[in-house]
């Protein structure tokens, strides 16, 4: 993916898969996953996002060199997530989602009042405005019309102030979030923690 010129890898070891039958996986077993495969992937060079719901795991994985935090679930799965956002300092990706998609529901007020509660849940924590992406989860929770309706009316949520998850955007971050030091001795420098 590097070599096709992927700007930023996302790394998850749970599934979120949005159409039913995802199994969760404890904190525990999803570092154990990822404990084989991110410091690798950290070595190759570009940005890594942790995929998870979870605050250990998302620690965790900063710790080990993740350079953003990916949360489908945007912050309103596990309380501690904002937090531990806010103190290691990374930006993070703030998805859209819901339990089932609601085919009588308004798909752009549902996301506009997620996205809120969202924002408000990391102003409370701390983190920065400028380091939220903002993602609408195109296939989660919605139907396919709903997630082509999120698509085409996107400019109506510009007035929550973040931006919007894109392919111009994910390059903006990787070289925003590029790690600072050469890879050569970045994968073996001491990372320091997330201050608690």
């Amino acid at each position: 993916m590097v070599a096709d010129g992927a700007d930023i890898l996302d790394i998850g070891a749970e599934s979120t898969r949005p159409y039913g039958g995802a199994v969760a996986v404890p904190s525990a077993e999803e570092i154990e996953r990822l404990a084989r495969v991110l410091p690798a992937a950290v070595r190759l060079g570009v940005p890594v996002s942790i995929d998870t719901m979870k605050a250990s795991v998302a620690e965790w994985a900063v710790t080990a060199g993740a350079a953003m935090v990916n949360d489908v679930w945007g912050l309103q799965r596990d309380n501690e997530l904002a937090r531990v956002v806010a103190q290691c300092g990374v930006p993070m990706i703030v998805m859209h989602n819901r339990q089932a998609a609601d085919p009588s529901s308004d798909i752009m007020t549902d996301i506009a009042a997620f996205f809120s509660r969202s924002l408000d849940l990391a102003a409370r924590a701390g983190i920065a405005r400028q380091n939220i992406v903002l993602d609408p989860g195109i296939g989660f929770g919605k139907t396919a019309e709903q997630s082509l309706t999120a698509i085409a009316r996107i400019g109506e949520l510009k007035s929550l102030g973040s931006r919007f998850s894109s392919a111009r955007h994910a390059s903006a971050l990787s070289t925003r979030f590029r790690p600072p030091h050469p890879i050569s001795g970045w994968a073996d420098r001491s990372l320091p923690m997330c201050s608690r």
